[in-house]
Parts: C-alpha cells; sequence; structure tokens
C-alpha cells in the first residue's frame, strides 16, 4: 500500500509545474539510463528467443520479465509483468508465476483456463501475509517496516485512504510540508552539541567554530539562552577578522585564539 500510494503521488506529480518543489519527485529522471539486460537463447523444442529491458526515463526499473524456454517438455512461456502493483509485485510474479501455471491439472488440454486460475492464485499469494516479508525485501522497505508498530500502520492505511478523496493541489500541498519539516529536522540535527559543568558552563564539542557557517546564529541562540552567562570561543583566528563584527553583534564576550606557531611563515 505504502509503495503503491507513493506511486501514484509520484505519477501526478509530473503533470504539474515542478518549478518550486524539484523536478526528482516527479519519478523521472534528467536523462535516461540505457543500459540493457538482455536474455536470449535456443530451446531443446529449437525456439528461438530474445529478451531486453531497459529503465529508460524511470528512477528505477518497474518491470520484469520471465524467459521460460522448457516450461513443459513441449510448451514454453515468456511474459512481461508491468510494475504499477510496484516493481517488487512484477518481481514476485515473474518468480511464482510459471510454477503455478506448470502445476495446473489442465494445463495441456486448456493453457487459456490454466493461465486464468494461476492468476488469480497469484493474487491471493500478494496478498498473503506469509509472503509480506519477501515483498518487503524486493520493494526495499523491509528494515522500515520492522520499525513500525501496527499503529502506524493502520495510521498510514487512514492516510492513504482520506488522500484518495482529496484534491491533487492539497495532497502536493500536504507532501511538501512533509519535505521542509523533514529537512528542517536535519538542519537541526547539524547543530552542535554542548556539554559542560558549573552553572553558566557549557562547551561545543565541534571542531574550528569558525569553519561552521551558522557559527554567528549559533551564538545569538545561546545568548538567548537561560542560563548561559557568557559565550567564549577558543579559535585559529585565520578568519577571525572577517566574522569577528558579526559575532560581537550577535553576543560573544571572549575569544582564545590558540596558535600552532608564532612564525608567520608556518
Amino acid at each position: 500500500r505504502r509503495v503503491r500510494g507513493f506511486q501514484t503521488f509520484q505519477h501526478y506529480f509530473k503533470q504539474i509545474n515542478l518549478s518550486n518543489m524539484g523536478a526528482a519527485l516527479s519519478g523521472y529522471l534528467e536523462s535516461p539510463v540505457t543500459d540493457k539486460e538482455v536474455q536470449d537463447g535456443l530451446s531443446k523444442l529449437g525456439l528461438s528467443y530474445g529478451a531486453s529491458s531497459m529503465q529508460g526515463w524511470r528512477v528505477g526499473n518497474e518491470d520484469a520479465v520471465s524467459c521460460v524456454p522448457e516450461l513443459t517438455p513441449d510448451s514454453a512461456l515468456f511474459a512481461v509483468f508491468d510494475g504499477h502493483g510496484g516493481p517488487e509485485v512484477a518481481q514476485f510474479v515473474a518468480k511464482y508465476l510459471p510454477d503455478l501455471v506448470k502445476q495446473e491439472e489442465n494445463f495441456e488440454k486448456d493453457s487459456g483456463a490454466a493461465l486464468l486460475n494461476s492468476f488469480l492464485k497469484i493474487d491471493k499469494m500478494i496478498v498473503a501475509e506469509e509472503h509480506a516479508e519477501e515483498l518487503q525485501e524486493l520493494a526495499g522497505t523491509k528494515d522500515d517496516d520492522e520499525e513500525d508498530t501496527t499503529e502506524d500502520k493502520l495510521k498510514e492505511c487512514v492516510e492513504l485512504n482520506a488522500e484518495a478523496d482529496m484534491p491533487i493541489e492539497e495532497i502536493l500541498e500536504k507532501y511538501q510540508k512533509e519535505k521542509n519539516d523533514a529537512e528542517q529536522e536535519e538542519e537541526e540535527k547539524k547543530e552542535p552539541v554542548f556539554e559542560g559543568k558549573g552553572k553558566g558552563k557549557k562547551k561545543g564539542k565541534e571542531g574550528e567554530p569558525l569553519l561552521n557557517r551558522d557559527i554567528v546564529r549559533i551564538v545569538d541562540v545561546l545568548k538567548s539562552i537561560t542560563g548561559i552567562e557568557s559565550v567564549s570561543m577558543t579559535t585559529n583566528g585565520v578568519t577571525l577578522s572577517r566574522h569577528l563584527p558579526a559575532l560581537v553583534a550577535a553576543g560573544l564576550d571572549n575569544v582564545n585564539i590558540s596558535l600552532d606557531s608564532l612564525v608567520p611563515a608556518k
């Protein structure tokens, strides 16, 4: 459900203006991947066959191919499975359908009916709990799903059902907000971690502070925290003259310049 819902979202993206959201979200690449996956051969029945698959403009190859030149002593099976349900579904069907067809009792007499029964069986297998883990591995979502609780999964189902009735503009706005929130969270993780003992004392665990492009904002934030009495900085001083006015304006109280050598050439 997660993969299908996200791919539906990607499908609509390519129909709207992506200038503010990035073309990568459209589900298409800036240039096609033209590497080919090729199968060919000659069966014992004297049948020559060949198959070629290419990813093209899409982010990933969604289709799967089955080439079974000797399904039975007097039959072969060749098929292309479209990955509209997700590439993992196409791969799953390509793996299991040939054996299902071969196991049909009436295959030799009525291959059409055998195919129909096999399609119905593979449909049931796809949604069966016993195959969920394999599909997750094929989709690359197994580790993510293991972290989800039953409550998380139920919430996700409710959200996907709600999106089915939402105008596309609202869906885009929702995903844009989630994207912005995720980016903000990543930025917050980049903030330096502080440690220290004693009243008003915190020590940054970063290296040269002036290499941090947000150093002025960090000083400003530290000065606004209740309990921090002063903000000091230890630096090699190489770029201090360029940053000092802004640092003083932000509230920097003291600077300790640590020099490796007093020889200018060094």
